[in-house]
């Protein structure tokens, strides 16, 4: 990958973020991929424990969303030497910042945890869409949206979440959102060990408005190998990605 003018971001249901496990993971992500802005869901830990945890990835950009006991979080940390991040809104489901970056001008990044309870990521889904029809800014969503787009998304699931499916799409597509697709391994989550029961699914993924995917026309998105967590990280590469010799 060519890091001369590129952001990369880390998005990534870490499942948990108080292990040293986790966080020699995490380091080596950010070594390898030269990291400038990650976004961590369900890290589980808030308040001295998650301040400790950030002082020790060392970015100095900063915000949390509080966990809610041992449940959910959200993190998002950047680099304020390369970009500057200032927070619009959030809730217990996404935090949405604007980014201001030297070269591309500004545009708006929401990190997505959406709840495992449907009737919550409902709400989610119609404060996003109250935001949607307000804002004619370049949006980046991103995260874990605890939604699959069709049946081939997931492995081994009971067929009655295809409503499911189809409510996600048509939440989608009334907002005129883009899938960024991906590279790499095709389920971002999985459980279990032996093939016949083992499941598996594309939870996370990348959507944009029109106005962001003018602005990055060469962005993409690759499933890491998963580690440390059910889920996989996500890179996104706004400026596409250099291929390899």
């Amino acid at each position: 990958m060519d890091n001369t003018n590129n952001i990369p971001i880390l998005a990534w249901n870490v499942q948990g973020a108080g292990s040293s496990n986790f966080l020699f993971t995490l380091k080596e992500l950010i070594r390898i991929y030269s990291l400038k802005i990650m976004i961590l869901v369900e890290t589980k830990i808030s308040g001295i424990a998650a301040n400790e945890v950030c002082k020790k990835i060392a970015f100095d950009g900063v915000f949390c969303v509080e966990a809610n006991g041992f449940k959910g979080g959200i993190w998002v940390l950047w680099r304020e030497e390369e970009l500057h991040l200032r927070v619009l809104s959030s809730s217990d489901q996404y935090a949405t910042l604007e980014v201001s970056m030297r070269d591309a001008g500004g545009w708006l990044l929401s990190a997505i945890y959406g709840s495992p309870i449907e009737q919550k990521r409902t709400e989610l889904w119609s404060e996003l869409d109250g935001f949607a029809r307000q804002n004619s800014h370049p949006w980046l969503l991103i995260g874990d949206f605890n939604d699959t787009r069709s049946m081939d998304e997931r492995r081994n699931c009971s067929e009655h979440l295809s409503r499911r499916c189809s409510n996600f799409n048509n939440w989608i597509e009334i907002n005129g959102f883009f899938d960024l697709g991906f590279s790499g391994p095709p389920y971002t989550w999985t459980r279990g060990t032996n093939p016949d029961t083992r499941k598996a699914t594309t939870l996370d993924r990348g959507l944009c408005n029109q106005a962001w995917r003018l602005l990055f026309q060469e962005a993409g998105v690759l499933h890491l190998l998963q580690n440390q967590s059910d889920h996989c990280p996500l890179l996104l590469s706004p400026y596409g990605f250099t291929p390899q010799d």
